[in-house]
């Protein structure tokens, strides 16, 4: 029963009208792996690498139910508009002067309504799509770096309305996310990785659900381990949101992830995982499960080969 107690928004009554204006500019995905090869699920990290490099990476993710509705009194659902949603994102980052980083993810989402549940009257015949959402561009600047371990950064990923605004994609206009990063490794690799800042994003209403600006936080880690000639990862964080103007639990998305990553020769990473939704905001699923995969070049592809030096002449 975790999918339909764990509904997403919690709705007003069963009979409750429609709002007025067709509010599809919410995006109700909020699993959005970050770029940088150093960044860790969801969450941005502030190290960039010392020389120039590149990333170039792959996420697909499900998650059951992102965007269902309850009766606030009775708990039991009234609409399941969003049973099924799938996403592929495809990334990439570049990594210039040892301080800067610019990454890039674009979403492909699928969402399939439930046909076997009731759906409002605005959607009759549910939400069936496939499309992109929004281009999400990530520049990242790393303030600092200790001998300690400590490091700090600052990333403003802006989200372009490449979506529509259409069936619960993404926005109808432009978002910007900035972060504040903070990072701390321990000897042996042990990473512990925060992130907090703000959403700055269009307002819109679907029934008692306000999407709005949001607080935005997180808290993730990374313990790499050895397990025979493999070398291995465990991940894990959380992430979530409040909102600014209204801080009803539809308006406070909160998930918990984890992952095992498997560094592979070449260049390659590859992590599994999944993880379950914590509160009932929206966006926030019953559970998610999701694999990535993480190719990383090195500057050397972008040098030009030096010429090699004359030899002497013979007098």
């Amino acid at each position: 029963m975790r999918g339909l107690l764990a509904a997403l928004l919690v709705s007003a009554p069963a009979n409750a009208q429609p709002t007025p204006k067709d509010p599809q500019g919410i995006d109700i995905q909020q699993y959005k792996p970050a770029p940088g090869r150093s960044d860790v699920l969801g969450m941005h990290s502030p190290r960039v690498a010392p020389h120039l490099s590149w990333n170039m990476g792959l996420s697909l993710n499900y998650a059951r139910g992102p965007l269902n509705f309850v009766n606030s009194g009775t708990n039991g659902p009234v609409y399941a508009i969003v049973r099924d949603q799938y996403t592929i994102d495809l990334m990439g980052a570049l990594s210039l002067l040892g301080r800067f980083e610019l990454g890039m993810a674009l979403p492909i989402t699928s969402h399939h309504s439930a046909p076997s549940v009731s759906l409002p009257p605005r959607y009759p015949r549910g939400v069936h799509t496939t499309d992109v959402g929004d281009l999400r561009l990530v520049p990242k600047l790393q303030l600092l770096s200790t001998s300690v371990g400590l490091r700090l950064g600052v990333a403003v990923p802006l989200l372009l309305p490449t979506s529509g605004g259409k069936e619960f994609l993404g926005r109808d206009d432009i978002a910007v996310f900035p972060r504040l990063l903070g990072e701390w490794t321990q000897t042996g690799g042990v990473r512990v990785l925060t992130n907090v800042g703000v959403n700055f994003q269009p307002r819109k209403q679907l029934y008692n659900l306000n999407v709005g600006n949001e607080l935005a936080y997180g808290l993730g880690a990374e313990v790499p381990f050895q397990l025979g000639k493999h070398q291995l990862a465990a991940e894990a964080t959380l992430v979530g949101a409040i909102g600014l103007q209204e801080t009803d639990p539809e308006e406070c998305p909160l998930e918990l992830l984890a992952s095992l990553k498997h560094r592979l020769t070449n260049g390659f990473e590859v992590h599994l995982g999944g993880g379950p939704g914590i509160t009932h905001g929206y966006g926030t699923p019953s559970f998610r499960l999701f694999v990535g995969l993480l190719w990383t070049g090195n500057g050397a592809r972008f040098h030009r080969p030096r010429r090699a030096a004359p030899a002497p002449s013979s007098s």
